[in-house]
């Protein structure tokens, strides 16, 4: 990929061309990137009367338990409102990953991953939280991580 800069003061807007020979899977993601960009990257979440605004950045997982959709960061765990696919479509970018059906793990926040498990892959967050890879996201998240 080749990127070409050129700044003229006399443009009022900012334009974006993207040039290719296919409209293939790195199109798209550029696309989607750049669709990205104006949207808010901020959560909100609730944890009984209390409510906060969540930096992505700073969030471990996101889980569905009881057909409800958590975040979890260093100040504990919040209830958040959109699907896990919304929040997934959201916040996509090279640090979240799905692992499995119900959650999505930031890559930032991974102290260590246990390969050893025949089949399986346990992945320790930071803060000491086990979360398992399931087998149908094993090729993904390998991809993800350069394996």
């Amino acid at each position: 990929m080749k990127i070409n800069i050129h700044i003229d003061p006399s443009v009022e807007e900012t334009r974006v061309d993207v040039r290719a020979p296919t409209l293939d899977a790195e199109v798209r993601r550029i696309e989607s990137a750049l669709t990205r960009l104006g949207e808010p990257q901020r959560l909100t979440g609730t944890d009984g009367e209390r409510t906060v605004l969540l930096d992505p950045a700073r969030i471990l997982r996101l889980f569905t338990r009881d057909k409800r959709v958590y975040a979890h960061d260093a100040a504990g765990t919040w209830r958040i409102q959109p699907r896990l696919h919304e929040v997934e479509h959201r916040l996509q970018s090279d640090s979240f990953i799905r692992i499995n059906q119900g959650e999505i793990i930031n890559l930032a926040h991974v102290a260590f991953m246990d390969l050893s498990g025949t089949g399986t892959i346990a992945v320790q967050l930071r803060d000491g939280t086990r979360c398992f890879v399931s087998r149908r996201s094993i090729p993904r998240f390998k991809a993800a991580l350069g394996l």
